[in-house]
């Protein structure tokens, strides 16, 4: 590792401990830092300097959820109007430019992923699940949402929407 990388480290762990998280803009950054320090990746999706704020439905992040972000948490914004954070959401499946995605201590698995906004409430309990130490990851777990597929009948016609929870 080298003197710069140390520093980074070193820094972003004092800074952590602080009321905002320290949004790191460049993910492959975040990797090195998830795996210096073994926290666990959270990917903020959104729109514009401070979209990482709307990713809550109240427009705003409120403390509970801000303390377990910078404390816990190696923390990646990632807007989604720029090239690079169009690109990350596609690596990611979120489509409508707002999102989270957490990942396990190692930063080898997905260990929550959800496309939109979430309540304060569920985005700290979330949170506060995936910085457990005594968690283990083996899948992603995702909000149920619905959607509506069209699957075509068998006269090849296009049947109506179907509802499937995923």
């Amino acid at each position: 590792m080298n003197t710069s990388m140390v520093a980074l480290v070193v820094l972003s762990s004092v800074l952590g401990d602080g009321r905002e998280p320290n949004w790191q803009s460049v993910y492959h950054d975040a990797q090195s830092l998830n795996s210096a320090q073994k926290k666990p990746l959270a990917l903020i999706f959104g729109t514009g300097p401070q979209g990482w704020r709307q990713v809550a439905q109240e427009g705003k992040l409120e403390s509970p959820a801000l303390q377990l972000l910078a404390s816990s948490y190696v923390c990646v914004y990632a807007d989604t109007t720029t090239p690079s954070g169009k690109k990350l959401a596609s690596m990611f499946d979120i489509q409508r430019g707002q999102g989270v995605v957490l990942s396990d201590r190692n930063g080898e698995k997905q260990a929550f992923w959800h496309e939109g906004q979430l309540s304060n409430q569920s985005l700290t309990r979330y949170l506060q699940k995936y910085a457990d130490e005594q968690v283990a990851v083996t899948t992603t777990e995702t909000v149920n949402m619905s959607r509506t597929s069209y699957y075509p009948s068998s006269n090849g016609a296009t049947s109506s929407g179907v509802i499937c929870t995923s």
